[in-house]
C-alpha cells in the first residue's frame, strides 16, 4: 500500500521536472541544458525541502487539534444528550401533570354533570341534575301552597259572599217584622178606639190594645236597632268583600308572575349550566390536546441518535483525513523510515486509535440504565 502511494506521488514530480527538462534539450546546448536541469531539480529540491519542513510542521499542529476537536465533539455530544434527556424528563413530568388536570376536570364534570358512562356506580346521577330536581319540585310545591292559597281565599271570598246573602236575608226578615210592628200598632190603635167606643165594657179590651202596642212599639225599635246593625255589618262585609276580591286578584296575579320567575330563572341556570358543562369540556379536550401535543413534542426530541451518527461521521471524517495526512507525510520520509526523526513520531499521533475510553460509535446515554429507568420515551 505504501509502496502503490509512493508510486503515485513521483508521478507528479516527474511530469512536473521531464517536460523543462526536455524544453532545454530542445531549446540549450547540451551543456547547457545540463546546467539549467541541475539548477532546476536543484531548485526544485530546495523547494519540496522547505515545503517538506512546513508540511512537517502544518501536520504536527493539526494532529495536535485533532485530539481536541475530537474531545470537544464528544462533550458536545454528551452536553445534547445530557439536555435532551432533560426536556425529555421535564416534558414527560407536564404530561404527567397535564394528563391529571385532564383527569380531574373529568372528574368534575362527572360530578356536577353526571358520567356518560351508564355504568359507573360512583357518580351516579350529578348533582347539578339532583340538585336541580330538588329546586323543581321546592318550585312546585311553592307553587302549589301558592295555588292552595289563592283558594282558600277564593273559598273565603264565597263564603263571605254567602254570609252577605244571609245578612241581607235578615234585613228583609228585619223589614217585614218593622211592618208588622207597623200593622199590630194599627191594630192596637183600632182596637183602643173601639174599646172607647164601647164605653166601661171594653176598658179590659183597651188595656190588651195599650199592651199590644207597646210590644209592637218594641218590636219595632228593636227591628230599627237589628236594621241598623244589619246594615253596618253589610257595609263591612262589602268592604271586605271588596277588599279580599282586590287582594285576591293582584294574590293571584303576583303568585302566576312569581312561579312564571322562578320557572324563568331555573330554565337559565340549567342554559348557564349547560355552558359551563360544554367550558369544561372544551377545557378537558384542550388538556388532552396539550399532552398530545407534548407527547409529540417528546418523540421530536429523541434526536440524540442523529446527533451521534452526525458526530460519528465527523470523527471518522478527520480520522481519515488524519490517516491520508500521515500517509502523504510518510512519503516524504521513505529515505529515512529507519532513523526518523523523535519529535515527528511524537507529533504524528495515530487518530484512528480510539482516544481515551469509550468509542463515538458505542457511546450513548440512552444505553445507560439510570438514564432510561428515568425517562419514558413515548
Amino acid at each position: 500500500m505504501k509502496e502503490k502511494i509512493k508510486i503515485r506521488s513521483l508521478i507528479p514530480i516527474v511530469v512536473a521536472i521531464v517536460p523543462p527538462c526536455v524544453f532545454l534539450f530542445i531549446t540549450l546546448s547540451p551543456l547547457a541544458a545540463i546546467a539549467g536541469i541541475f539548477v532546476l531539480v536543484a531548485s526544485f529540491s530546495l523547494s519540496m525541502l522547505v515545503y517538506s519542513r512546513y508540511l512537517r510542521q502544518s501536520m504536527s499542529d493539526f494532529n495536535e487539534m485533532v485530539p481536541e476537536i475530537v474531545r470537544c465533539l464528544e462533550g458536545v455530544q454528551e452536553k445534547a444528550e445530557v439536555e435532551t434527556l432533560n426536556i425529555i424528563s421535564l416534558l414527560h413530568s407536564i404530561t404527567q401533570r397535564s394528563k391529571e388536570g385532564s383527569e380531574e376536570a373529568d372528574a368534575v364534570v362527572a360530578y356536577f354533570m353526571g358520567s356518560e358512562d351508564e355504568d359507573d356506580e360512583y357518580f351516579g346521577s350529578s348533582y347539578v341534575s339532583r340538585m336541580i330536581r330538588e329546586n323543581e319540585d321546592a318550585v312546585e310545591r311553592a307553587g302549589a301552597v301558592f295555588r292552595a292559597i289563592g283558594q282558600i281565599n277564593r273559598d273565603f271570598l264565597d263564603n263571605l259572599k254567602a254570609i252577605f246573602s244571609k245578612i241581607e236575608i235578615i234585613a228583609r226578615f228585619v223589614s217585614e217584622i218593622d211592618k208588622i210592628a207597623f200593622q199590630t200598632r194599627i191594630l192596637a190603635l183600632n182596637a183602643a178606639v173601639e174599646a172607647a167606643r164601647a164605653g166601661e165594657s171594653g176598658v179590659g179590651f183597651s188595656v190588651v190594645a195599650d199592651e199590644v202596642r207597646s210590644l209592637a212599639d218594641r218590636s219595632g225599635v228593636t227591628a230599627l236597632d237589628i236594621s241598623k246593625t244589619v246594615e253596618d255589618t253589610m257595609r263591612l262585609v262589602e268592604t271586605l268583600k271588596n277588599n279580599i276580591d282586590d287582594q285576591g286578584n293582584i294574590g293571584d296575579f303576583e303568585i302566576d308572575s312569581t312561579e312564571r320567575e322562578l320557572k324563568n330563572s331555573f330554565e337559565l341556570f340549567k342554559k348557564s349550566l349547560a355552558n359551563i358543562s360544554d367550558a369544561i369540556e372544551v377545557l378537558t379536550k384542550s388538556y388532552q390536546i396539550i399532552s398530545e401535543d407534548i407527547e409529540n413534542a417528546s418523540i421530536s426530541l429523541q434526536f440524540q441518535d442523529v446527533i451521534n451518527q452526525e458526530i460519528n461521521n465527523i470523527t471518522t471524517s478527520i480520522q481519515n483525513f488524519s490517516i491520508q495526512l500521515e500517509s502523504v507525510y510518510s512519503l516524504w520520509q521513505y529515505k529515512k523510515e529507519e532513523s526518523s526523526d523523535p519529535e515527528v513520531e511524537t507529533a504524528l499521533i495515530p487518530i484512528s486509535e480510539p482516544i481515551s475510553g469509550t468509542s463515538l460509535a458505542t457511546k450513548s446515554p440512552i444505553a445507560d440504565g439510570d438514564n432510561e429507568d428515568n425517562v419514558e420515551f413515548f
